[in-house]
Protein backbone atom coordinates (compact mmCIF):
# COMPACT_ATOMS: atom_id res chain seq x y z
CA UNK A 1 0.00 0.00 0.00
CA UNK A 2 2.93 2.58 1.23
CA UNK A 3 4.87 1.93 -2.39
CA UNK A 4 1.65 2.17 -4.61
CA UNK A 5 1.44 5.81 -2.79
CA UNK A 6 5.07 6.22 -3.19
CA UNK A 7 5.13 5.25 -6.49
CA UNK A 8 1.99 7.35 -7.70
CA UNK A 9 3.41 10.09 -5.84
CA UNK A 10 6.89 10.09 -8.32
CA UNK A 11 4.54 9.23 -11.11
CA UNK A 12 3.10 12.88 -10.32
CA UNK A 13 5.90 14.58 -10.00
CA UNK A 14 7.23 13.05 -13.16
CA UNK A 15 3.71 14.76 -15.04
CA UNK A 16 3.99 17.57 -13.63
CA UNK A 17 7.93 18.32 -14.07
CA UNK A 18 6.81 17.34 -17.81
CA UNK A 19 4.21 20.17 -17.59
CA UNK A 20 6.42 22.33 -16.58
CA UNK A 21 9.44 21.52 -18.86
CA UNK A 22 6.85 22.43 -21.72
CA UNK A 23 5.59 25.44 -20.02
CA UNK A 24 9.21 26.64 -20.12
CA UNK A 25 9.18 25.40 -23.65
CA UNK A 26 6.19 27.36 -24.84
CA UNK A 27 7.42 30.54 -23.35
CA UNK A 28 10.36 30.75 -24.69
CA UNK A 29 8.95 30.05 -28.89
CA UNK A 30 6.34 32.89 -28.08
CA UNK A 31 7.27 35.46 -30.19
CA UNK A 32 5.80 39.08 -30.78
CA UNK A 33 3.62 38.43 -33.39
CA UNK A 34 1.98 35.66 -31.46
CA UNK A 35 1.47 38.75 -28.40
CA UNK A 36 -1.58 40.30 -30.53
CA UNK A 37 -3.18 40.80 -27.27
CA UNK A 38 -3.13 40.63 -23.29
CA UNK A 39 -5.77 38.37 -23.57
CA UNK A 40 -4.63 36.11 -26.34
CA UNK A 41 -1.09 36.18 -24.26
CA UNK A 42 -3.53 34.35 -21.25
CA UNK A 43 -5.36 32.27 -23.01
CA UNK A 44 -2.08 30.78 -24.04
CA UNK A 45 0.53 31.09 -20.87
CA UNK A 46 -1.58 30.87 -17.51
CA UNK A 47 -2.59 27.40 -17.19
CA UNK A 48 1.06 26.84 -18.30
CA UNK A 49 2.88 29.59 -16.32
CA UNK A 50 0.63 28.37 -13.05
CA UNK A 51 1.53 24.57 -13.26
CA UNK A 52 5.33 25.91 -13.89
CA UNK A 53 5.50 28.28 -10.66
CA UNK A 54 3.22 25.55 -8.42
CA UNK A 55 6.06 23.43 -8.79
CA UNK A 56 9.12 26.12 -7.60
CA UNK A 57 5.89 26.89 -4.82
CA UNK A 58 6.28 23.64 -3.60
CA UNK A 59 3.00 23.03 -4.92
CA UNK A 60 0.88 25.84 -3.66
CA UNK A 61 -1.18 26.82 -6.57
CA UNK A 62 -3.11 29.72 -4.80
CA UNK A 63 0.21 31.33 -4.46
CA UNK A 64 1.49 30.71 -7.96
CA UNK A 65 -1.96 31.73 -9.31
CA UNK A 66 -2.20 34.80 -7.60
CA UNK A 67 1.73 35.48 -8.99
CA UNK A 68 0.94 34.67 -12.28
CA UNK A 69 -2.51 37.16 -11.69
CA UNK A 70 -0.55 40.23 -10.39
CA UNK A 71 2.28 39.63 -13.73
CA UNK A 72 -1.38 39.78 -16.12
CA UNK A 73 -2.18 42.80 -14.23
CA UNK A 74 1.15 44.57 -14.56
CA UNK A 75 1.16 43.47 -18.49
CA UNK A 76 -2.59 45.20 -19.13
CA UNK A 77 -1.42 48.24 -16.93
CA UNK A 78 2.03 48.31 -19.47
CA UNK A 79 0.62 47.14 -22.55
CA UNK A 80 1.39 49.81 -24.81
CA UNK A 81 5.08 49.48 -23.58
CA UNK A 82 5.51 45.68 -23.74
CA UNK A 83 3.96 44.96 -26.75
CA UNK A 84 7.06 46.36 -28.58
CA UNK A 85 9.08 43.38 -26.30
CA UNK A 86 10.46 40.78 -28.40
CA UNK A 87 9.13 37.82 -26.45
CA UNK A 88 6.32 39.25 -24.25
CA UNK A 89 5.95 36.02 -22.48
CA UNK A 90 9.73 36.08 -21.07
CA UNK A 91 8.25 39.31 -19.48
CA UNK A 92 5.70 37.59 -17.77
CA UNK A 93 7.49 35.25 -16.01
CA UNK A 94 10.15 36.90 -15.02
CA UNK A 95 7.48 38.99 -13.21
CA UNK A 96 5.26 36.52 -12.19
CA UNK A 97 8.51 34.64 -10.70
CA UNK A 98 9.38 38.29 -8.59
CA UNK A 99 5.59 38.60 -7.20
CA UNK A 100 6.54 34.56 -5.90
CA UNK A 101 9.34 35.55 -4.63
CA UNK A 102 7.98 38.61 -3.01
CA UNK A 103 5.14 36.55 -1.46
CA UNK A 104 7.82 34.22 0.15
CA UNK A 105 9.89 36.85 1.41
CA UNK A 106 6.45 38.97 3.07
CA UNK A 107 5.58 35.24 4.30
CA UNK A 108 8.86 35.04 6.24
CA UNK A 109 8.94 38.68 7.38
CA UNK A 110 5.32 38.43 9.01
CA UNK A 111 6.36 35.38 10.85
CA UNK A 112 9.48 36.50 12.32
CA UNK A 113 7.62 39.69 13.42
CA UNK A 114 4.63 37.51 15.06
CA UNK A 115 7.50 35.97 16.92
CA UNK A 116 8.78 38.75 18.22
CA UNK A 117 5.96 39.96 19.10
CA UNK A 118 4.77 36.88 21.27
CA UNK A 119 7.91 36.79 22.78
CA UNK A 120 7.87 40.66 24.35
CA UNK A 121 4.26 39.93 25.30
CA UNK A 122 5.85 37.09 27.16
CA UNK A 123 8.58 39.39 28.64
CA UNK A 124 7.19 42.59 28.84
CA UNK A 125 5.72 44.06 32.42
CA UNK A 126 2.24 44.71 33.91
CA UNK A 127 3.22 48.14 33.32
CA UNK A 128 4.84 48.17 29.95
CA UNK A 129 1.62 46.44 28.85
CA UNK A 130 -0.78 49.24 29.12
CA UNK A 131 1.71 51.83 26.99
CA UNK A 132 2.11 49.11 24.41
CA UNK A 133 -1.79 48.75 24.50
CA UNK A 134 -2.11 52.95 24.10
CA UNK A 135 0.25 52.94 21.30
CA UNK A 136 -1.36 50.35 19.41
CA UNK A 137 -5.25 52.38 19.43
CA UNK A 138 -2.93 55.49 18.69
CA UNK A 139 -1.10 53.10 15.29
CA UNK A 140 -5.00 51.87 14.58
CA UNK A 141 -5.99 56.09 14.29
CA UNK A 142 -3.03 56.33 12.05
CA UNK A 143 -4.30 57.01 8.28
CA UNK A 144 -3.65 53.66 6.12
CA UNK A 145 -0.10 54.42 4.71
CA UNK A 146 0.95 55.65 8.05
CA UNK A 147 0.56 53.24 10.06
CA UNK A 148 1.94 50.46 7.58
CA UNK A 149 5.23 52.60 7.04
CA UNK A 150 4.90 52.70 11.02
CA UNK A 151 4.85 48.65 11.49
CA UNK A 152 6.76 47.77 8.26
CA UNK A 153 9.98 50.13 9.50
CA UNK A 154 9.75 49.82 13.45
CA UNK A 155 8.05 46.45 14.09
CA UNK A 156 8.77 44.32 11.15
CA UNK A 157 12.21 46.33 10.85
CA UNK A 158 12.57 47.04 7.43
CA UNK A 159 14.56 49.23 5.86
CA UNK A 160 13.06 52.16 4.14
CA UNK A 161 14.05 50.88 0.73
CA UNK A 162 12.52 47.18 2.20
CA UNK A 163 9.30 49.66 3.40
CA UNK A 164 9.27 51.85 0.14
CA UNK A 165 9.54 48.31 -2.34
CA UNK A 166 6.55 46.95 -0.03
CA UNK A 167 4.37 49.80 0.00
CA UNK A 168 5.34 50.58 -3.31
CA UNK A 169 5.98 54.20 -2.92
CA UNK A 170 9.86 56.23 -2.67
CA UNK A 171 11.94 55.98 -0.13
CA UNK A 172 11.79 60.10 0.19
CA UNK A 173 7.76 58.93 0.55
CA UNK A 174 8.21 56.75 3.17
CA UNK A 175 10.16 59.23 5.36
CA UNK A 176 7.50 61.45 5.15
CA UNK A 177 4.88 59.19 6.20
CA UNK A 178 7.28 58.00 9.19
CA UNK A 179 7.76 61.32 10.25
CA UNK A 180 4.09 62.71 10.44
CA UNK A 181 3.35 59.02 12.08
CA UNK A 182 5.72 59.97 14.24
CA UNK A 183 4.62 63.68 14.99
CA UNK A 184 1.09 62.88 15.33
CA UNK A 185 1.73 60.06 17.98
CA UNK A 186 4.11 61.93 19.61
CA UNK A 187 0.98 64.27 20.31
CA UNK A 188 -1.39 62.08 20.89
CA UNK A 189 0.66 60.33 23.54
CA UNK A 190 1.61 63.43 25.49
CA UNK A 191 -1.78 64.27 26.03
CA UNK A 192 -2.68 61.23 27.35
CA UNK A 193 -0.09 61.37 30.05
Amino acid sequence: MGNERRERGVEEFRLSAAEGTRASRTLASTSAADASSPESLFRAHYRTLVQSLALISDGDRDAAADAVGDAFLELEKNWDKIRTYENPAVWIRRVALNRLSNQRRSLARRARALLRLQFQGDETPQGVRATDLALKDELGRLPLKQRTAVVLFYFADLSVAEVAEAMSITEGSVNQHLHRAREALRKRLEVDQ
